[in-house]
């Protein structure tokens, strides 16, 4: 299933592949127009030119890891990152994207051992992570969105950006590519829905929806409008990168 979003003047083709529709897209949608970049949300699909996309977002989606290993669509999201990294092009996963973005790098997804976790928690940028756009400036933290069992390894040669609590890695780069662990693009209607999903499996990190929804729903609609600038920072190095390295386009979609 594809989806199209047009912004005027675009300049650039993002494409976004989701294992599920009702996931949206939340801050990420008018962050990437707002980049000028053209969307093509893709619903659980691949296509052979998403490979020459000037960038590919791969969102998080419901599967564990044992589930992702046995997903014939996920192997095949895996496969396009593998040349995406080959050929240096612009990636960010998020959640479950940045875990097969650990794997097509050579990392592994191990479970977290502290079990399922969902709520707002703060991420700690790391030496490193202080230099790259997602954390640049004074800012010490950001409070983001947390859903999911599983967890990821760095992959050899790249960048670990930043940490929790609850886990040591929770964002790395390699090369022109970002693995962020964190819903940094969950805004507070999409997190709502996401509370109402999570209370129809139970996995809920040990809290209540109720709880969650009380103090951590609130607590991101004040945060929020930093989590879109780190998005805009983010986005806009790529941009820089796309216009400095201006790399072969590929074949035309139909």
């Amino acid at each position: 299933m594809l989806v199209q979003l047009r912004g005027q003047g675009a300049e650039f083709r993002a494409v976004v592949i989701q294992d599920e529709l009702s996931l949206g897209l939340g801050l990420l949608e008018p962050a990437l127009l707002k980049a000028r970049f053209s969307v093509e949300r893709r619903i659980h699909g691949v296509e052979a030119e998403d490979a020459h996309a000037d960038l590919l977002v791969v969102l998080g989606g419901s599967l564990t890891t044992p589930e992702a290993e046995q997903s014939v669509f996920l192997t095949r999201v895996r496969n396009l990152l593998e040349r995406r990294l080959a050929d240096a092009r612009p990636v960010l996963g998020i959640c479950l994207g940045a875990q097969l973005l650990s794997l097509a790098g050579g990392g592994r997804i191990p479970r977290n051992r502290a079990g399922p976790l969902l709520g707002i928690a703060p991420v700690v940028p790391t030496a490193e992570g202080r230099m790259d756009s997602l954390f640049r400036g004074p800012l010490q933290r950001l409070d983001v969105v947390h859903w999911h069992e599983d967890v990821f390894e760095l992959p050899p040669r790249s960048v670990r950006l930043a940490s929790s609590r609850a886990c040591a890695n929770e964002a790395f780069r390699l090369g022109n590519a970002w693995g962020l662990l964190f819903h940094l693009q969950a805004d507070f209607e999409q997190f709502n829905r996401w509370l109402q999903l999570a209370a129809a499996t139970g996995k809920t990190g040990g809290r209540t929806v109720e709880e969650i929804r009380s103090y951590d729903l609130w607590r991101l609609r004040a945060v929020q409008r930093r989590n879109e600038q780190a998005l805009d920072r983010l986005l806009g190095e790529v941009v820089r990168t796309l216009k400095a390295n201006e790399l072969p386009d590929g074949p035309t979609p139909a």
